[in-house]
């Protein structure tokens, strides 16, 4: 990405570290566009062996056939504009190339006429019959860039939206159902936050907090100086004794 401060030292100064990070991409990351077509024909032709007629003692049925020509396309955009900020877009279309009822399989006659038809349905993207698109966005909000907001460690959004379209069967003499579309959208967001980084921007509140929290490790006194009392005197079972030490301390270690 491009940092245009990055390099200035006139930037250094903490207030400005959101000015100094400043970056972008000016171009994509990726753009890709892939399409298909895909043609299926199949086709079945039966005899009758117990219809009697002339001399060859079957008679033929009419042919049975299936076709299928499939134009699919997809379209993928993806494009980080920061490194914070990232956009992308997918869409995806399924299309049918319209063919007259005879095609090339049943003659060479019907060619001229099955490739008029196809050619016209390719030049108007075929007959859509479903169409996906999703949108994303995605942005982590550098608010702990701000002196006063460092105590936010993060705060992250996301936007999704899709959107998908079908096309109904459709029955001859029958009334168009219409079609059915779908849409949907989400917007997220979280956050972190570290309250003791908060607190203790307070002298007041950062003192109380390093009494009562063990990770912070207690400073050694330089004016203490290590005393040393020794007496000697004789126990009895059964016997308590008192030795007064005189030393002014609250922690004292013996060594008997």
């Amino acid at each position: 990405p491009f940092e245009p401060f990055k390099q200035n030292k006139a930037f250094d100064k903490p207030s400005l570290k959101l000015l100094k990070e400043l970056n972008f991409n000016y171009l994509p990351n990726s753009i890709s566009f892939n399409t298909n077509l895909n043609r299926q024909y199949s086709q079945v032709k039966l005899r009758d062996f117990n219809f009697e007629t002339g001399s060859s003692g079957s008679s033929p049925l009419d042919v049975s056939f299936s076709k299928d020509f499939m134009w699919n396309r997809q379209f993928d955009f993806r494009w980080d504009l920061t490194k914070t900020l990232k956009i992308s877009f997918q869409s995806a279309t399924n299309a049918i190339i319209e063919e007259p009822y005879y095609t090339p399989e049943f003659g060479r006659e019907y060619y001229d006429i099955w490739k008029d038809s196809v050619i016209s349905s390719i030049r108007q993207l075929g007959t859509p019959f479903s169409y996906q698109q999703s949108f994303n966005a995605s942005y982590a909000i550098p608010i702990n860039k701000i002196p006063l907001l460092d105590w936010v460690s993060s705060v992250n959004t996301s936007y999704n939206a899709t959107y998908n379209w079908n096309r109904t069967a459709r029955l001859e003499g029958a009334a168009n159902p219409g079609d059915i579309a779908t849409s949907m959208r989400s917007l997220q967001a979280d956050g972190s936050f570290n309250f003791e980084t908060l607190y203790n921007k307070s002298a007041y509140l950062k003192e109380i907090n390093s009494r009562f929290t063990g990770n912070q490790r207690k400073v050694p006194n330089a004016n203490f100086k290590p005393r040393t009392f020794n007496v000697v005197i004789n126990t009895e079972k059964g016997k308590r004794d008192t030795v007064k030490h005189n030393l002014n301390t609250q922690s004292f270690k013996v060594v008997a």
